[in-house]
């Protein structure tokens, strides 16, 4: 088998056993905003975004979101949500997300990344050496910037599925929620 590109792989960011942070020994979890937490089309985090978040901040878990977005998006987002963010990220080129962490004193090593792009989310955390877990868009429906971007993932994931190389499978809640 060939070396994983990703350390774990999940459908979405809501499936995922909230214990499995716990169990991985993780202190902070970065989220991707748009196709992760919420369609990019969503103005406001859901019930359910709010309920996870919250969740993950009470079992002491420090929880960040950060997108390539602009602060009005961004801002706007992650009002009701109470938690940190850094927009305009440029995780292409993930200078401005190294000083972020390293001024708010946050350690890779105690941190997980979710992102549901592998050009974009997956190269700036390889970039820091952090660990991953790759998302499948949350909806088909993208911003026309990411069509390109979106096209080539698809491709990517296609080969790294078929070779075994997606990672650890996270663990799912167990217990079924109603919404």
């Amino acid at each position: 088998m060939k070396k994983q590109k990703v350390a774990y792989n999940a459908v979405n960011v809501y499936r995922i056993d909230p214990d499995f942070f716990i169990q991985i020994g993780v202190k902070n979890v970065v989220f991707d905003l748009d196709n992760t937490l919420a369609s990019a089309f969503d103005e406001t985090p859901s019930e359910e975004c709010k309920n996870l978040v919250s969740e993950l901040k009470g079992m002491g878990l420090r929880v960040i979101i950060i997108s390539n977005n602009g602060p009005d998006r961004v801002e706007k987002f992650v009002k009701d949500l109470d938690v940190e963010y850094l927009s305009s990220a440029f995780k292409y080129v993930p200078r401005r997300i190294k000083k972020y962490l390293k001024v708010n004193n946050v350690d890779v090593d105690d941190t997980i990344f979710i992102g549901d792009q592998i050009l974009s989310d997956r190269t700036y955390v390889k970039k820091l050496k952090g660990r991953m877990i790759l998302t499948e868009p949350l909806v088909p429906r993208d911003n026309w910037i990411t069509k390109i971007p979106r096209f080539i993932d698809r491709r990517i994931r296609k080969r790294w599925r078929k070779n075994q190389q997606l990672g650890t499978q996270c663990p799912y809640r167990t217990e079924l929620e109603d919404n």
